[in-house]
């Protein structure tokens, strides 16, 4: 049996004076299905990029740019929703990077919103 992890990171606030970011979207699986995780980001226009890690015998596919996020993971998960427990978490990110691309981020009411989204999430 094939078992992903998908794994939505959200916002992570500024520290040491660095720019905050959307975070990320990862699937992450065994190192023997290395071509599975290929064929995914190959799927996806070869945005973002692999990580293999012996130690921990994973292989990762990650995508982190607000724009491949924006122009290419958002517009595939709502053409194709999750049916898991990531579903509302997914919803919650989506609003979180729109949050961002909208530059709400920018005026303390909108980062308190960003920081109460990420409090719901799993």
């Amino acid at each position: 049996m094939l078992k992903v992890h998908l794994l939505l990171q959200f916002f992570r606030l500024p520290i040491l004076g660095l720019r905050p970011s959307p975070g990320s979207v990862q699937i992450k699986l065994h190192i023997s299905d290395t071509p599975l995780i290929e064929s995914v980001r190959k799927y996806f226009g070869n945005i973002g990029y692999i990580t293999i890690s012996t130690v921990r015998n994973t292989v990762e596919f990650r995508v982190s740019t607000i724009k491949d996020i924006v122009n290419v993971i958002i517009p595939h998960f709502d053409k194709y929703p999750l049916i898991t427990k990531k579903a509302s978490d997914y919803l919650l990110f989506k609003q979180i990077v729109l949050y961002i691309v909208d530059k709400k981020h920018l005026t303390s009411e909108g980062l308190q919103a960003i920081v109460n989204l990420r409090a719901s999430l799993n």
